[in-house]
């Protein structure tokens, strides 16, 4: 079985039945490659189109579409699921293929297509499209921060055990989160680290120290070495948490591209805030942040696009207890960890987290006397991972059905599934690439 990103990722390429040269211009954009060919007007209209497909698993099958430009009566439209030709009518064509993805039950490995230019024959013959795809070197994989950035392959993620990481990068101390191209943003670790920092997703195909792609440094700030998080919005907007600045600011849209060492003055910002950590949000656009000893607090859509955000809603988690991590299951439910005597897990139904009143845990889990959560993600099952459980040093995994199972400190959660590692000497943050795809801020980005 395959998932296919129809609407976002899809790479594009202009042909013309009408051509007959090569056309030497190829742009690159952030969904791959876009090839344009003019149509010179003394060819023989006649011809035919072949599609060569390659780079896929044997278990994959994309969706090439060929279709005129234009409507009227010489349109035309075609889908190829493998290397084929088809006759091709007087006119021009666009060439599109969608990401395709597997089914992994953990986390997906995502083939991005590559349109190469259309090379043309005069005679007849018409001409030929490659569409060759490549994996993403950031998808299919748990990526970690700590004391550097760490890349578990699904495949050593299915068992108890303790593999080596796949892919070792250099520093990434603060929190990560990656774009929907594969880009991964990092929060920086150290006063000498750059605040936030990208690495494009090519680079994540091989371990070693990498270069940052971007580099942008918060004049005046004293948070640069707290551990903050990174979130990106509906938008593809860049948020990150400074807990001693006590707010939530925001990364101004034509940072996002500048060359390194930027200096960036503070755009949009949320305040009023105790000790802001986690970041997530939901399926319409809200922003929800684990704030500390004040539990959860809450931003409107329209406040998170205003220069200066105001919270909607602040409510205390648990007496006593810090919020630091905060993500939503698949059903739209909030779970939020807590920082007490012990670590907690407390899920928030998402019928109970939007009114006025505040809600009660619908359910909370103990993880044991030694957790100490650093991080949360859920992979394609609806299983959530867990930085810094049972101990500090491992990586814990809860299926759903454990995820619905209350416990208690005298009788905590045993993990599915334990990870470590030789190359884990600290444990940070965790995000899968690509996210599942039923959680609904990735679902509705979808839409």
């Amino acid at each position: 079985m395959m998932d296919v990103r129809r609407q976002t990722f899809v790479a594009l390429v202009a042909v013309s039945a009408l051509a007959c040269s090569t056309m030497d211009d190829v742009s690159t954009s952030s969904v791959g490659p876009t090839a344009t060919v003019s149509a010179p007007p003394t060819c023989d209209l006649d011809g035919k189109l072949e599609v060569r497909i390659t780079g896929l698993p044997n278990d994959l099958t994309p969706t090439v579409t060929v279709q005129t430009q234009y409507s009227g009566s010489d349109t035309f439209s075609q889908e190829f699921h493998q290397t084929e030709t088809s006759p091709l009518p007087p006119t021009s064509f666009d060439v599109r293929a969608p990401w395709v993805t597997n089914a992994d039950p953990i986390v997906h490995t995502v083939y991005v297509p590559e349109i190469g230019a259309v090379q043309h024959v005069c005679s007849g013959a018409g001409a030929i499209v490659d569409v060759a795809f490549v994996a993403n070197p950031a998808s299919g994989k748990l990526w970690m921060s700590g004391t550097h950035g760490l890349g578990f392959p699904a495949r050593t993620l299915e068992a108890t055990g303790a593999p080596r990481a796949g892919i070792v990068t250099g520093r990434a101390a603060g929190g990560i989160a990656f774009d929907d191209g594969g880009n991964l943003w990092g929060f920086g670790g150290t006063d000498t680290d750059p605040t936030i920092v990208r690495y494009p997703a090519a680079s994540l195909r091989s371990s070693g120290d990498k270069p940052a792609e971007i580099e942008i440094w918060i004049a005046a700030s004293a948070c640069s070495s707290s551990p903050g998080a990174v979130a990106l919005d509906m938008n593809g907007g860049l948020w990150f948490s400074q807990p001693c600045e006590k707010r939530v600011v925001s990364v101004a849209d034509n940072m996002k591209n500048n060359s390194p060492d930027t200096r960036l003055a503070i755009g949009r910002a949320v305040s009023g805030l105790t000790a802001p950590r986690g970041i997530a949000f939901d399926r319409v656009g809200e922003m929800w942040i684990a704030d500390g000893t004040a539990g959860v607090a809450r931003v409107d859509p329209v406040d998170v696009d205003s220069a200066t955000s105001d919270i909607s809603k602040h409510f205390v988690v648990m007496p006593g207890a810090t919020a630091n991590w905060i993500a939503f299951d698949e059903a739209g439910d909030l779970w939020i960890t807590l920082e007490g005597s012990t670590a907690t897990l407390a899920r928030f139904d998402h019928t109970m987290i939007y009114g006025d009143a505040t809600p009660p845990p619908s359910t909370t889990l103990s993880l044991g006397p030694d957790a100490k959560p650093s991080g949360i993600a859920f992979d394609e099952s609806g299983a959530m991972w867990i930085a810094g459980a049972p101990t500090p040093d491992k990586i814990a995994r809860l299926t759903q059905a454990q995820l619905k199972t209350p416990s208690t400190d005298a009788s905590p959660t045993i993990p599915d599934r334990v990870l470590e590692s030789a190359d884990i000497t600290a444990t940070g943050f965790l995000a899968f690439y690509p996210a599942h795809v039923g959680l609904p801020f990735v679902a509705a980005k979808q839409q």
